[in-house]
């Protein structure tokens, strides 16, 4: 194909544009590009360079103008290629090859798409395949979110709340977080219930976030689930409700969350909203325990040692209260020194229960301690 041939295909190709991607009329034009500066090398007639010279500055408008009506109407363009180089930029990242995924990402992102500009803006904020720039991910992010990408407003609200790259600024943090909660995403919704709970950048609401908790305790959160069981157990922007408490705290509990299993105990045990049941109490403390609670444990070893809703087993005792000591429990860790001083099911060992004593003032040094360095 020569230089006119190869120019008739391309103005054939520009008329035929919406078949095309820019992507693909731009690969045309710097293959001709290519072949321009090899003819420039040769003899060749003066009319011909000016011929071709013209030719290209008409063929460099016109991409430009199908740029601009690209990013205005993409959805008069076939997106096929585009969605292709996406899903590229999205297998290399899968596959680690990150290099890969910044160089299909950023051609994507050219385009103006928000898909292409989110990648852009993640590979630059882990430094994958590129070094880690901060500002250059705020940049790209912020192109997706003000095209309403709700993932992007959650990462611009994050750089605000935390100063990366940037003072830390609450407010603009909760501005675009609000934007993406409202869209519907859970972890934003999360933030703003954050924000209205500790007042940052704001005046501290409980009404508020108790609010935005809910939505996403309603979506199947168990620890936002937990959290609004909380705010009805303490009444912290409503009233107290011990049952609303139970109610939140049990759908929290059936999705395996240990802490929830652990309250519901507290509140048979206490008879919090419900009449007090000590066998009750101790199914659930058992079910939290076998998942992971050292509260749990704890208070099954002070349920066998008092006799609460199970025959008093000074043994079993000691059993639950080491499986908690191993986990960490100062309270436990006390109640064994307790039970080793006076003898209780077991002979007196002066000796073993100073060792528990000073384990379990140790720990709550080194708590009080990091509480202070926080």
């Amino acid at each position: 194909m020569d230089l006119k041939e190869a120019f008739e295909e391309l103005e054939l190709d520009i008329c035929k544009a919406k078949e095309f991607s820019i992507n693909d009329i731009e690969n045309i034009f710097e293959k001709l590009l290519k072949k321009y500066q090899l003819e420039e090398k040769n003899d060749i007639p003066d009319y011909l360079k000016k011929l071709i010279s013209d030719k290209l500055k008409k063929i460099n408008l016109a991409i430009k103008i199908l740029k601009e009506d690209w990013s205005k109407n993409p959805e008069r363009y076939n997106q096929e290629t585009l969605e292709e180089q996406l899903n590229k930029g999205i297998e290399c990242y899968k596959n680690e090859d990150y290099e890969s995924a910044f160089y299909w990402f950023k051609k994507v992102a050219e385009t103006g798409n928000i898909r292409g500009q989110f990648g852009m803006g993640y590979l630059y904020q882990e430094g994958l395949g590129v070094n880690q720039d901060y500002k250059e991910a705020f940049n790209y992010y912020e192109k997706a979110a003000e095209q309403g990408h709700m993932y992007a407003q959650y990462n611009l609200g994050e750089f605000y709340e935390m100063g990366l790259g940037m003072e830390k600024d609450y407010k603009k943090s909760f501005e675009w977080y609000k934007k993406s909660a409202e869209q519907g995403n859970k972890y934003s919704q999360e933030k703003i219930g954050e924000f209205y709970e500790k007042g940052l950048g704001m005046k501290q609401n409980y009404k508020e976030a108790l609010y935005w908790y809910k939505k996403v305790g309603e979506n199947g959160d168990s620890i936002i689930q937990y959290k609004v069981g909380e705010f009805y157990e303490k009444g912290l922007g409503t009233e107290q409700d011990y049952k609303e408490a139970l109610h939140w705290y049990k759908k929290s509990a059936e999705q395996n969350y240990p802490y929830a299993s652990c309250k519901i105990g507290e509140f048979y045990e206490k008879g919090l909203g419900v009449e007090q049941d000590y066998k009750k109490a101790m199914k659930w403390y058992k079910d939290a325990a076998g998942i992971f609670s050292p509260e749990a444990e704890y208070k099954i070893g002070e349920f066998y040692e008092q006799g609460l809703g199970v025959k008093q087993d000074y043994i079993q005792a000691i059993k639950w209260y080491e499986d908690a000591a191993d986990n960490y429990s100062a309270e436990a860790k006390y109640r064994l020194g307790v039970i080793y001083e006076k003898g209780l099911g077991v002979e007196v060992w002066e000796d073993y229960a100073f060792y528990w004593y000073r384990s379990s003032i140790e720990q709550l040094l080194e708590e009080k301690s990091s509480e202070k360095n926080k």
